[in-house]
């Protein structure tokens, strides 16, 4: 008996030929390309089987040409076709149609577009849907400034009609240093239906920039918009049944003052006020401010500090929750660098936040960071050894609520009698102690990386991946655990060991284990291999096999063969693939798919 008929199968039956012509006449390109896919499944589990079929073809047209240097013309067509039976009782086919029209100016645009879409039913109770849609833009950018830049759209449905308006106006004055512009905007849509609402929304925006340079020490801008804006609902009587309308207003400024280049200051002021005019409400405004100075003295080569500092305030007024917050922060780093293999580093950061909210006690919060860091190249740089240390402090009004002490060891090794060999081990312990509840944790984490590779001129290579990680953790109100995870990967490849031939294997491991959780520990395996052979400089032959299994899910195989080759003088390219999974643990989950592709392009 046939494979076919002896077990489960996943069917796919895929002719897709697809042709793609350019050509170019009279300065004007044609383009034409084609495509077309039948997709036949078989599915079986341990209850049925089932069948759905899938096809799908697409063909679409083009037309470009430059009519002279300044104005060009584009012409596209698609149509697309589809027609599906999976997860539905009932077969449905789709048919979309799309065509569009562009001419291009120097300056200038207009494009025009149509839209269809067919949906059609075996199912009696269901309707055929036909849905056509159109649009149409026009769009002008002057080059002179004296002249706005306009746009305007219109789409058209079966259920509405939508239009926009924009114009645009910037002008530049002193050297384009100072910047004036001004936007309209208007968006109606109209339904068909008159029982529906219309809406008109309209918008105005006006703006003024300004940015000054001054011997590149000195660096201003400046920049103020202002928007109003309109939202209206009418009945189909053009009676107003709702209205919205507001008005917003901000103001930027920002200074950089840069005297040395190793010495800096930056300045910003932003300001946002909103204006609901529909109500009777104060004015919402919102305000910013930033000061920041970076200090980073030239003193030796071989030690670099830095120091900063940076304040913060912002403030919401004109509602019930009027808040303000500022932010102290300040920090200072030193890098000491005696030799080339030896380097210090030492960081402190602190950070004072206050919060006053509207009728309410104001709070204080506090952090403080402290690191050091060593790192250094020894045994004629064949390892890096790092550590650091790091204390981290916070409070809250005044009282020390947290501490954490962080330690960490790193090495990497790479050593000239072994030069595939790399080893990566790391420890880290970390402390947190709440002083408010009186608890301290613990977690202490290692981990080991591998890498061997073996080469063997330039046909075999050998790689060995290797990861261990070990996490203790002690919680002060909870239960000791240790949770441990192994990785290993083993890879082997063969590259053109005969003419044309490439052969790769590759195996992985992976287990984990949690304590105290009285479970067994989970691990799975994983099995690939590759076969590539490509004869004379034309046929591509490939081969693949799989096999995963493990304690997390049901062991499973997988085939898979592919043969692809050019006919037709290189014009077509023929494609062959077959692909079979099998799962060999717990219900029958099969799957078998074939493929049969040509394409093509001239």
């Amino acid at each position: 008996m046939s494979l076919l008929g002896s077990r489960y199968f996943h069917l796919t039956l895929l002719a897709l030929p697809a042709l793609i012509v350019s050509f170019n006449v009279n300065a004007a390109e044609w383009t034409v390309s084609a495509d077309a896919s039948t997709e036949l499944t078989n599915e079986k589990n341990d209850e049925e089987t089932t069948t759905s079929v899938s096809e799908e073809q697409s063909f679409s047209l083009s037309y470009k040409h430059d009519i002279n240097k300044e104005l060009s013309t584009a012409i596209d067509y698609t149509f697309d076709r589809s027609f599906d039976t999976a997860d539905r009782e009932w077969d449905e086919t789709t048919i979309d149609n799309e065509l569009t029209y562009e001419l291009t100016g120097a300056w200038w645009g207009v494009s025009a577009g149509w839209a269809q879409s067919v949906s059609e039913y075996d199912d009696p109770t269901a309707e055929d849907t036909t849905e056509n849609s159109f649009e149409f833009e026009a769009v002008m950018e002057p080059e002179s400034q004296e002249l706005p830049d306009l746009k305007y759209n219109l789409e058209v449905d079966d259920d509405t009609t939508d239009k926009s308006y924009e114009g645009v106006f910037e002008y530049k004055l002193l050297h384009e240093d100072l910047v004036l512009s001004l936007e309209l905007q208007k968006e109606t849509s109209t339904p068909k239906d008159d029982l529906e609402d219309r809406t008109d929304d309209r918008t105005f925006t006006t703006g003024i920039t300004y940015d000054l340079t001054i011997k590149d020490a000195w660096k201003l801008s400046l920049e103020h918009e202002h928007t109003h804006e309109q939202n209206l609902t009418n009945d189909s009587e053009d009676r107003l049944r709702d209205a919205d309308e507001s008005m917003e207003d901000s103001f930027k400024a920002d200074l950089e003052f840069t005297p040395y280049d190793w010495i800096d200051f930056a300045f910003s002021w932003e300001e946002n006020w909103t204006n609901d005019l529909m109500i009777d409400e104060p004015t919402q405004y919102t305000v910013d401010y930033t000061a920041e100075v970076n200090y980073k003295p030239p003193l030796t080569d071989y030690i670099d500090p830095e120091i900063y500092y940076s304040y913060e305030s912002s403030e919401e007024h004109g509602s019930d929750t009027d808040t303000k917050e500022t932010t102290n922060s300040s920090g200072v780093s030193v890098d000491y660098k005696p030799f080339d293999k030896y380097t210090f580093n030492t960081t402190y950061e602190w950070e004072l936040v206050n919060t006053y909210p509207e009728a309410e006690s104001s709070t204080e919060t506090r952090t403080d960071d402290l690191s050091f860091e060593f790192e250094a190249q020894v045994f004629k740089d064949q390892i890096t050894f790092a550590v650091s240390k790091e204390y981290s402090y916070e409070w809250e009004n005044g009282a020390q609520t947290t501490k954490t002490d962080d330690w960490e060891l790193s090495l990497e090794a790479q050593f000239d009698s072994f030069p595939n060999l790399e080893l990566k081990p790391k420890f880290n312990t970390t402390t947190e102690k709440d002083l408010q509840a009186s608890t301290e944790d613990v977690e202490n984490e290692l981990e080991v990386e591998l890498t061997y590779t073996i080469s063997l001129g330039d046909v075999t290579e050998f790689q060995l991946d290797h990861v261990y990680s070990r996490t203790a953790t002690y919680p002060d109100d909870g239960k000791d655990y240790i949770a441990r995870e192994d990785t290993t990967d083993f890879s082997l490849k063969f590259s053109e060991f005969l003419r044309g031939m490439t052969l790769e294997l590759a195996y992985s491991y992976e287990a984990s284990d949690e304590s105290e959780d009285d479970l067994p520990p989970e691990y799975g395996y994983s099995f690939e291999s590759s076969y590539t052979w490509t004869a004379l400089s034309i046929y591509e032959f490939e081969f693949e096999f799989g096999h995963d299994w493990g304690t997390d899910t049901d062991a499973s195989k997988d085939y898979g063969a592919s043969l692809s080759f050019p006919i037709f003088h290189d014009h077509f390219q023929f494609t062959f693939e077959y692909t079979f999974e099998t799962q060999i643990e717990g219900e029958t989950d099969d799957s078998e798919t074939y493929l049969i592709e040509v394409s093509g392009e001239f």
